[in-house]
């Protein structure tokens, strides 16, 4: 399986239990081995949109059954020769809440399989700084929307 990083270098601030985002992103690419066939590829992307900070983690596998994907993240629910319990995406439903953002499934046209974690900006990346002003003038902040 190939793994492909695609982060943005640049992301603005989140209020994120550093602990919490590991066990979430531990737990999607556990379940993006599971669910790529070999020679599949694994993609791991953030970036900002708008006032949010996403998390994306695609795989080439097959695609997801609809009546599967409105309830992958409750409890108890795997498909059924799958190991584990069905607690994984569940957790990783609760630590997105937890945190004020939402998680949700996607079957890529063209193929593969995307769980996206979305969380909010710190309230204070919302501020953009103007371009430096000369250093007899304060410096000022202006509130506007972020920009990633």
């Amino acid at each position: 399986i190939g793994l492909v990083l695609d982060l943005s270098p640049s992301l603005p601030p989140a209020n994120l239990d550093s602990g919490m985002v590991e066990r979430l992103i531990a737990n999607v690419l556990h379940n993006a081995v599971k669910f790529t066939p070999e020679n599949g590829a694994i993609r791991v992307s953030t970036r900002c949109r708008e006032a949010r900070v996403e998390i994306e983690v695609w795989n080439s596998g097959a695609h997801v059954p609809p009546a599967l994907r409105t309830l992958m993240f409750e409890k108890f629910v795997r498909e059924a020769n799958s190991r584990g319990v069905g607690l994984g995406l569940y957790i990783c439903k609760s630590i997105v809440a937890l945190h004020g953002g939402t998680i949700a499934v996607h079957n890529v046209p063209g193929g593969g399989v995307a769980i996206i974690a979305e969380f909010p900006m710190a309230p204070d990346a919302l501020w953009r700084t103007p371009t430096p002003a000369p250093a007899w003038q304060p410096h000022q902040r202006q509130l506007g929307s972020a920009e990633c």
